[in-house]
């Protein structure tokens, strides 16, 4: 009976201790004011971001994902395209930009090459703006250069990643004398494993949505569709292979229909960089 009680009593004394050092420790209730959310640093014991014992001198703020500034290449299309009937010719689609996600700008270029030397190209500075996620819109500058005179248009787009994971490009160029062109494209990924990727390809270009007298001639607007299987050996390097087709739009009969379709061949590396 004397061993129960003093196990009692010792029992008794340590739970007691055990809920005044709770007491102790427990934060300081929030209290609901008028006076707004309170400051974060307000029980921080006078550390904050910026200003702390073990704050190095000279170093910079930290920063959160996005809002670092990057410069990257990433060549989309550098091939040899072969076709049954013509000389084996070159194209390249890529683009260099310099910016964080949310804000960015982009220096894209995308041509044919012929006897070793760009025969025609698109150039554009663009500024891209985050407007959703996975969404971009874009405004700048564009420049057709070539064997014909130079022209230059006002670039008005969206680019992004649709439902489906479908990446699409969609751009709108105002020209002088009323000139207004479309582009529109769609790419699609399809792995089968983590290096072997098959990419069908759509892309609209109209190069006059206005051109009734057909001025700029047949191939003014054209259809293509394509179909590239890659290997990336590492993700910055990939070559591949496909097959391409080009269709104008604008073709009047069968026979000019006939002529008017191109289909290729075609090998060559996306680069990134």
């Amino acid at each position: 009976m004397k061993k129960l009680l003093c196990f009692l009593f010792y029992t008794n004394i340590a739970m007691a201790q055990h809920e005044h050092h709770h007491q102790e420790a427990a934060p300081p209730a929030h209290e609901d004011t008028d006076e707004g959310p309170r400051d974060p640093h307000a029980h921080s014991g006078g550390y904050t971001q910026h200003s702390n014992p073990y704050l190095v001198e000279g170093m910079p703020a930290h920063s959160h994902g996005g809002d670092d500034s990057y410069l990257a290449l990433l060549m989309e299309r550098f091939e040899i395209v072969g076709t049954r009937d013509e000389k084996p010719a070159g194209q390249f689609e890529g683009e260099l930009w310099y910016g964080t996600s949310f804000e960015k700008w982009l220096l894209r270029s995308e041509g044919e090459i012929f006897d070793h030397k760009i025969s025609e190209s698109e150039n554009e500075l663009l500024w891209a703006h985050a407007i959703a996620p996975y969404w971009d819109a874009v405004a700048g500058l564009r420049y057709d250069a070539g064997e014909s005179t130079g022209q230059g248009f006002l670039a008005l787009g969206l680019r992004g990643l649709a439902p489906y994971w479908f990446e699409t490009n969609a751009n709108l160029y105002l020209g002088d004398k009323g000139r207004v062109a479309l582009n529109a494209e769609a790419e699609y990924e399809l792995l089968f494993t983590q290096r072997l990727i098959l990419s069908p390809r759509l892309e609209v270009d109209m190069a006059d949505l206005f051109d009734r007298d057909d001025t700029l001639g047949r191939s003014s607007n054209n259809l293509t569709v394509g179909l590239r299987l890659r290997y990336e050996i590492y993700r910055r390097f990939a070559p591949y292979i496909g097959l391409e087709s080009s269709q104008y739009l604008d073709a009047k009969d069968d026979g000019d229909a006939e002529a008017a379709a191109r289909n290729s061949a075609v090998a060559g590396v996306k680069i990134w960089l």
